[in-house]
């Protein structure tokens, strides 16, 4: 008998169905786990740079897209979200492999997105 008729005549018995299902979910879960890394890989900091010593910090409320102004002793910058953090803490900038820019400030271990 020869390969293609031992194939065509492979009898799973009942675990025909259980065993598609299971290579289903694999399937399905290596596709998450590939798209969970890429996910990882795009926060990636590519480069970062000192953004100075923070200064104050004022939060801007408005009905979509709240904002915070944070003053350093090197410029202004305005982030997405609410920032709270300390008077004399050092801040700087990370450049993510995603292109997006981040205010951090290491020592409370807070970053914001920099807003557009």
């Amino acid at each position: 008998m020869s390969i293609v008729n031992k194939i065509n005549h492979l009898d799973l018995g009942d675990w025909g169905i259980p065993l598609a299902c299971i290579a289903a979910v694999g399937g399905v879960a290596m596709i998450i786990g590939q798209s969970l890394k890429a996910e990882q890989d795009m926060e990636t900091v590519v480069t970062t740079s000192p953004a100075g010593l923070s200064i104050s910090a004022r939060f801007i409320e408005a009905t979509f897209n709240s904002s915070t102004e944070i003053i350093t002793d090197e410029g202004a910058y305005l982030v997405n979200g609410v920032f709270q953090l300390s008077k004399g803490n050092p801040l700087i900038i990370e450049d993510r492999k995603s292109g997006d820019r981040y205010l951090c400030d290491k020592q409370k271990d807070a970053c914001r997105h920099l807003a557009n």
